[in-house]
């Protein structure tokens, strides 16, 4: 029995893939318009990512233990994770959608600190150089922005600045971080994670009065890894 080539597997893949596409584009009409928001999300590009890694990073917190990775899966598929309590810390009735807005505890400040400290700013010691976390912004002295919602208050801060990330080692490049549900009310309007990721750049791009050129928005949802 001889061997199949390569260009008969790709095309036999193909195929295999479109019957499935066809199949679900066949069963999504009929799904509870929240689920279908949960199947688009979780097609969206780089959503699948970390079930695939073959090597979780320990030292930058990338591995889940048991319990986090059926939460994930949870989160993932739109299912209420095992063992959840039946009222939130705050007093309202716990459910996934609320325990991800809710202040009670600074869970969203933890949230948005983590990729800002971990998985950002850990990450940008090993390529560049002068990495600061949290520095404060050049006043504005005079200056007209266009941006209505432009921070010019005393003390606004960025969340990372580093040195040497594009063009020379002196070069620097300014990141701001935004995490948000796209499962909130308020965004429900977006359908899907992506066109949610660009709003709130756009957003992010009117609010600092920065060069445009030497800074970067981080932009994520708060659906599990990614």
């Amino acid at each position: 029995m001889g061997l199949i080539p390569v260009a008969a597997k790709s095309d036999i893949h193909n195929k295999r893939r479109a019957q499935q596409q066809e199949a679900a584009d066949l069963v999504k009409p009929q799904l509870p318009t929240s689920l279908q928001r949960t199947m688009t999300l979780a097609q969206e590009k780089g959503a699948s990512n970390w079930l695939t890694a073959l090597l979780p990073v320990t030292e930058h917190g990338f591995t889940l233990h048991k319990s986090a990775f059926r939460d994930a899966l949870c989160l993932r598929y739109g299912w209420l994770p095992s063992r959840t309590p039946f009222n939130c810390d705050c007093g309202s009735q716990f459910s996934v959608e609320h325990a991800l807005s809710c202040p009670k505890g600074g869970l969203p400040s933890l949230r948005h600190n983590e990729i800002r400290d971990i998985i950002t700013a850990n990450l940008l010691t090993e390529v560049c150089n002068s990495v600061c976390i949290e520095p404060h912004l050049q006043p504005a002295t005079g200056e007209h922005l266009n941006g209505a919602s432009s921070n010019i208050q005393d003390g606004a801060r960025l969340d990372i600045v580093a040195n040497g990330l594009w063009g020379s080692r002196s070069e620097r490049t300014d990141f701001d971080v935004r995490v948000f549900d796209p499962h909130a009310p308020s965004n429900r309007q977006s359908n899907a994670s992506a066109k949610g990721l660009m709003s709130r750049e756009y957003v992010k791009l009117n609010t600092l009065f920065l060069p445009p050129m030497s800074w970067h928005p981080l932009v994520a949802s708060d659906q599990p890894p990614q």
